[in-house]
């Protein structure tokens, strides 16, 4: 289990694309068998046309998205607010039913690797020069994993006075060899007052590929797994204070 599971977060996975005219012109006819396989399974979704050149495909009710244009593949997810509005008066929002993290990242997945499988399958291969996996996280203040709160400090530096406020990014380079660069971007803010109870981290890891990937049908999944997984022990490392090893 991930400590991202048990706290407010949200993952974002996205590809960069190697750009093709050809290839994202027929995203809505290649992508046809994909969406009818949705609406079999009894999801309700909605399609749409976005530029430059891309689609958006939104599954009603379930919080997620998949979006295709020339340059990116990316596959995002947001909590549906839930609520009811009498007459004269603002309306209430219900509690949200947390998803784990984990769980969402991999349903992103498996919905990328169908999409871009049925693309492959059409003779539309999906060129990626770069994998990347977000995670979007809201942390109380007061209980930071251990890593989390050598970050802040971090981040935050020394001063002579009192900080009352944080907005800061460190990207780092993580690994490179013959075939990849691997970095991640950290990202914190928070506000040092007795009114702020929360912190807002945002981890964007990412391998950037020497020579573009071709997605293949028989290697997609595997591709797409391999990077989550590598991603995910990244961010395990930033809870456990190893992200500067």
């Amino acid at each position: 289990m991930s400590w991202l599971d048990s706290v407010l977060a949200t993952p974002v996975i996205g590809l960069q694309l190697s750009p093709s005219f050809s290839s994202a012109l027929s995203y809505p006819s290649h992508l046809s068998g994909f969406l009818d396989n949705l609406i079999k399974s009894e999801q309700t979704v909605n399609f749409g046309l976005v530029q430059p050149a891309g689609i958006q495909v939104t599954l009603v009710n379930t919080g997620y998205v998949l979006k295709f244009d020339i340059n990116n593949a990316v596959a995002d997810f947001q909590y549906q607010l839930k609520g009811e509005q009498t007459p004269g008066e603002l309306p209430a929002f219900g509690s949200v039913d947390l998803v784990a993290y984990s769980a969402i990242a991999e349903k992103q997945i498996s919905l990328l690797s169908q999409a871009i499988i049925a693309l492959a399958e059409q003779g539309s291969p999906l060129k990626c020069n770069r994998f990347g996996l977000v995670a979007r996280v809201t942390l109380a203040s007061d209980s930071l994993p251990p890593g989390v709160d050598a970050l802040k400090s971090q981040l935050a530096g020394s001063w002579n006075h009192p900080l009352l406020k944080l907005d800061s990014t460190a990207t780092i380079r993580l690994a490179e060899n013959d075939h990849w660069t691997e970095l991640c971007h950290h990202k914190m803010t928070y506000e040092n007052s007795v009114q702020a109870k929360q912190i807002r981290l945002n981890l964007d890891w990412q391998r950037m590929f020497k020579m573009p990937i071709e997605l293949t049908s028989a290697e997609t999944e595997e591709f797409l797994q391999i990077h989550l997984t590598a991603g995910l022990k990244y961010f395990e490392r930033v809870a456990d204070g190893g992200y500067d090893e």
